[in-house]
């Protein structure tokens, strides 16, 4: 073992019980309702390094309903909803944004994507002012092995197996490992 690999393990033994105390403190916060959940995440986001990648595993499976291991958030990546749910092996990206969602095992979301926020989540009648017209927010559920390019938005569902190319907008379901993209998204291939 050479002294590089020494200095990272001793560099992140210094870190997990500061990244684990910073969590509990911002728990605490969140129990008595100084900050809200979503407030959290934000200021969490733009913590830089190491450090912060571990803050935000450790805040969202402890805050999650449902969080998997080996959860990696890139900086200014929010999860903004504790009903969320994250499988196992999920990376997001650089400033990707996670609304409502389901998200399963084994999944890449690069940066810039925006997941959830139901396509119809609000109000659009005309008889009334659309700042006071209700809205209904759904969980979007990502399937396993799916990978979304950057910038991509998803507003559905998005089967088990699909790749969302760059720049895309899924706004319909599509059948498992499909190969999507544009706006909106249409089947470019399938995985072979």
């Amino acid at each position: 073992m050479n002294i590089s690999n020494i200095i990272s393990k001793i560099h992140t033994l210094i870190l997990i019980p500061i990244a684990i105390i910073i969590t509990v403190l911002f728990k605490i916060l969140h129990i008595i309702h100084f900050f809200k959940f979503i407030t959290i995440g934000l200021i969490i986001s733009l913590i830089p390094g190491k450090l912060g990648m571990l803050i935000r595993r450790y805040w969202y499976k402890f805050s999650l309903e449902k969080c998997g291991k080996n959860l990696f958030v890139d900086f200014g990546g929010t999860i903004n909803y504790k009903e969320s749910e994250i499988g196992d092996n999920v990376f997001i990206g650089l400033y990707s944004e996670i609304g409502l969602a389901k998200i399963g095992n084994d999944v890449l979301i690069s940066s810039h994507v925006l997941i959830g926020g139901s396509k119809n989540a609000h109000g659009i009648k005309k008889d009334k002012l659309m700042r006071l017209q209700e809205g209904k927010n759904t969980k979007i559920v990502i399937g396993n092995d799916v990978w979304f390019g950057m910038n991509a938005i998803a507003f559905e569902d998005v089967n088990n197996g699909t790749i969302v190319g760059a720049n895309s907008l899924v706004n319909k379901k599509f059948q498992e490992y499909s190969i999507i993209a544009g706006i909106s998204a249409r089947v470019i291939g399938k995985r072979r």
